[in-house]
């Protein structure tokens, strides 16, 4: 039976691992930090999605009923303060969402 060169670095990294700690190998990794693992065994590609973290987030700074938007601009673009519009309607609502601890909770 001939292993490959993979299999062999994970019994050699499981054998060195076990050396210093108790471990016990039950399955293939879902969830790791919050984020789920998805493989695409024929591409050898590896996905982490954020997407429950996201929705968790969300809901923790009341933003659940908030769509999201794509919004592409040409890069050439320059935007000014006479581009923007009175949003004070938006404002308000906003006023009680800290931007920066939602954005750090995303980051």
């Amino acid at each position: 039976m001939d292993i490959s060169s993979t299999k062999k670095k994970e019994i050699l990294a499981k054998s060195e691992l076990s050396a210093s700690y108790e471990i016990i190998d039950i399955r293939e990794a879902k969830l790791i930090l919050r984020m789920h693992i998805n493989r695409n065994k024929e591409t050898g590609n590896i996905i982490l999605s954020q997407y429950t973290y996201i929705g968790q987030m969300l809901e923790h700074f009341h933003m659940t009923e908030y769509k999201p938007a794509s919004i592409l601009l040409p890069p050439e673009i320059m935007l000014t303060n006479k581009d923007s519009h009175s949003l004070s309607e938006m404002t308000k609502e906003m006023e009680d969402i800290s931007y920066h601890k939602t954005l750090g909770s995303l980051i």
